[in-house]
């Protein structure tokens, strides 16, 4: 029996859940971690001109800008949260755990 292939088979498994998890949460509009960055930004530009004085095409063109950069964030909040852990985890589990137990083991003597 193979015990690393068997645990790395079901962290794929896991990984694949964790992935489809953090997208569908994050796609979803259940969690939104991105708005607490875009807020505090939006709300240190709001004072510094006045709103009414725009054309409705320097409007529009901010307004666009705006979704470009919500899509942006959802993007790499999305891509961040389903690989990094995975990725970290893997390594700690299959080569970090595995060369801190070959250290343990005792020197053959000739």
């Amino acid at each position: 029996m193979n015990y690393r292939r068997g645990l790395q088979r079901v962290f794929a498994v896991l990984a694949a859940a964790w992935v489809v998890v953090v997208f569908s949460t994050v796609f979803s509009d259940n969690w939104k971690p991105w708005e607490r960055d875009q807020q505090g930004w939006w709300q240190a530009t709001v004072g510094t001109g006045p709103a009414d004085g725009l054309s409705a095409a320097y409007r529009n063109a901010i307004e666009i800008q705006l979704s470009h950069n919500l899509r942006v964030m959802k993007w790499s909040w999305a891509l961040s949260l389903s690989l990094l852990p995975p990725v970290a985890l893997y390594f700690l589990l299959f080569y970090i755990s595995r060369w801190i137990y070959s250290g343990f083991k005792p020197v053959r003597q000739i």
